[in-house]
């Protein structure tokens, strides 16, 4: 499966954040001097597209690293995609938390009664049928036939 290069948008935010670290530096790597109709730079736009297909499928998180790695100089595109997929030291600092099955298991008891309660009518909606089955004789024998099917009486 091929990725689908990475939007253009999140191309321009790295550039910006690049040329925020290393000035025109960054940039002007990239620069030809020749413009498009747009008045936009050939070089930098035929770099940020580039770029997007070069970081196609890169996930934000590894995106970051790259944006966080110490470079001595402003990065290429290779030297930046290098440094999102270092794994650095933080990401295997916390271990998972010991299992608590005791605990586990009364959080989850206290999370169902919690859900149980929530979801207890707050009306009783057969009332009417148990007014009408607490004096028959006061209603059509149609309505009782009605109340006993609605309370389940045979």
């Amino acid at each position: 499966m091929i990725n689908q290069p990475l939007p253009i948008e999140w191309v321009e935010r790295i550039f910006q954040r690049l040329h925020g670290r290393f000035g025109n530096t960054f940039t002007d790597k990239f620069k030809l001097g020749q413009l498009d109709l747009k008045g936009q730079d050939i070089g930098m736009l035929n770099a940020k597209s580039v770029w997007a297909t070069e970081l196609a499928g890169v996930s934000a998180e590894r995106l970051k690293a790259g944006l966080d790695a110490k470079y001595i100089y402003a990065p290429n595109c290779d030297e930046f995609l290098k440094n999102c997929h270092v794994s650095h030291i933080q990401d295997y600092k916390a271990l998972p938390a010991p299992v608590d099955f005791e605990g586990n298991q009364k959080h989850a008891d206290e999370l169902a009664q919690f859900v149980h309660d929530r979801l207890k009518p707050k009306t009783d909606f057969k009332q009417w049928a148990k007014r009408i089955m607490a004096n028959p004789k006061n209603f059509p024998e149609k309505s009782v036939q009605y109340a006993k099917e609605a309370l389940g009486i045979a």
